[in-house]
């Protein structure tokens, strides 16, 4: 580049220097690209796990209120009201 125009030792030296950084420029966005499109996969496939994982407590809590609204009974449930079986209530 400048070594077309100037003629010196310094030019030409400066116009390798600017071909490399080009170089390393194109390859550090061949490499963010790659990375930037294995984020992308990874995204998608943690997008399934989260919906299944979403299914599978909706689905799990779901079976508990059936079994607990069927038999008229909390069954025990963690969040079921507190009975104080001393005082016979429970």
């Amino acid at each position: 580049m400048a070594a077309m125009v100037l003629n010196s030792p310094r030019a030409v030296e400066m116009s390798v220097h600017v071909v490399r950084a080009f170089g390393r420029l194109r390859q550090m966005l061949a490499t963010h690209k790659e990375l930037a499109q294995k984020l992308a996969e990874l995204e998608l496939r943690l997008e399934g796990h989260d919906k299944a994982i979403h299914n599978l407590f909706e689905t799990k809590l779901l079976s508990k209120l059936q079994r607990v609204t069927s038999n008229g009974s909390w069954g025990g449930c963690a969040w079921g009201p507190r009975h104080d079986n001393s005082k016979g209530l429970g």
